[in-house]
Order: structure tokens, then C-alpha cells, then sequence
């Protein structure tokens, strides 16, 4: 396309207003030159965006805090995991952000960003605090969380019910046994 060659060369009210409605080259063209945080924010909304294009925005132009933040709290982007990789290998992420991030994703994944961003202490430093706050087998802290008063009882619940049919089904077995046991032999 002709206007994702001329897109550098645009003012940014135009390129926001192009962002609303442009192609996916354009989308692309508009994120990899000028990933300005107001631009951002509409090209979010854009039916032509990709995770593709945006994932590869993130790895290379954006830059800026404000514009990655965007995209780290937008209700749909923001809770796709591969974009969620790529923000947390952004050095510019604000922390909160990254440590949110971290958090929801895998030992395995933490382990590639901890590979992919060796250059980057304080991208090592989040890691490193993540995985000391995970139980040992890796699991994110999600799975950490304190249970409440009704979530117990439902547990508790269940289990009763559970080791009641098995005395039930013991019992039936066993009653199952003694008649055979007693029953005539043919």
C-alpha cells in the first residue's frame, strides 16, 4: 500500500484517524513507526490489528511506558498470552505491570524470558522475585490464593460425600463376598 510507505512521514492526529480504519498493512506500518501511546490506544480498537503485528510492535518500536501500559491493561490484548510474553520482555514495562504479568504465566515461560532478556537486570530481577514466590513446583501464584469460608466447606463437603460412598461401596462388596462365599457351589 502506498499510504503504509508515507505513514512515517504523517502527522500524528492524521495517523490516529487512519489507525480507525486503515488495512492491516497500515495498522502495522502505524505500530512499527510511531507506536505513540494516543495511536496505541486506537489501533487497540482496530478490527485489522493482529496478535502478530501487535507482538511484534512490542518486541521492536514501543518504547515508551505510557503506550505499553496501554496495552498491558486493555480488557482483550492485554490477556492474550503471547502478547502478556512480550510486554514482560520489554524493558521499558513498568514494573507493576511486568510483576502482574509474571505472575499469570508458566515456570517455562518465565524460564524463556529469563533466557531472551539476559542483558536486562531488572527483567532478571523480576523473574528471579516471581519464582521465589511460587511454591516449588512452579505454579503460578494463582494457585496460591487462600481459600474462603465457602470454598472450604464445599471442599469439605465433597469429601464426606466422597468417603461415604466408598464405606457404601465396601460394605456392598463385602456383602457381595459373603453371599458368594455362602452361596451353593454348582
Amino acid at each position: 500500500h502506498l499510504i503504509a510507505v508515507r505513514v512515517p512521514a504523517l502527522p500524528l492526529g492524521t495517523k490516529v484517524n487512519l489507525a480507525k480504519r486503515a488495512s492491516h498493512e497500515v495498522v502495522e506500518a502505524l505500530l512499527l513507526t510511531d507506536p505513540h501511546e494516543r495511536l496505541v490506544k486506537v489501533t487497540l480498537e482496530s478490527k485489522y490489528l493482529t496478535e502478530r503485528i501487535l507482538i511484534r510492535s512490542i518486541g521492536s518500536a514501543m518504547r515508551e511506558p505510557p503506550a505499553l501500559s496501554a496495552v498491558a491493561v486493555h480488557q482483550e490484548w492485554g490477556k492474550r498470552h503471547g502478547v502478556k510474553k512480550a510486554l514482560a520482555k520489554n524493558p521499558n514495562l513498568l514494573h507493576g505491570h511486568r510483576a502482574r504479568i509474571l505472575s499469570t504465566l508458566s515456570a517455562f515461560d518465565l524460564n524463556e524470558i529469563y533466557e531472551d532478556c539476559a542483558a536486562h537486570g531488572h527483567i532478571l530481577n523480576a523473574v528471579d522475585e516471581e519464582f521465589a514466590g511460587r511454591p516449588q513446583d512452579g505454579r503460578t501464584r494463582a494457585h496460591r490464593r487462600a481459600l474462603s469460608k465457602e470454598e472450604i466447606e464445599a471442599v469439605l463437603s465433597k469429601a464426606k460425600k466422597k468417603r461415604r460412598q466408598e464405606s457404601k461401596d465396601r460394605e456392598r462388596d463385602r456383602d457381595r463376598a459373603e453371599k458368594a462365599a455362602h452361596a451353593p457351589k454348582k
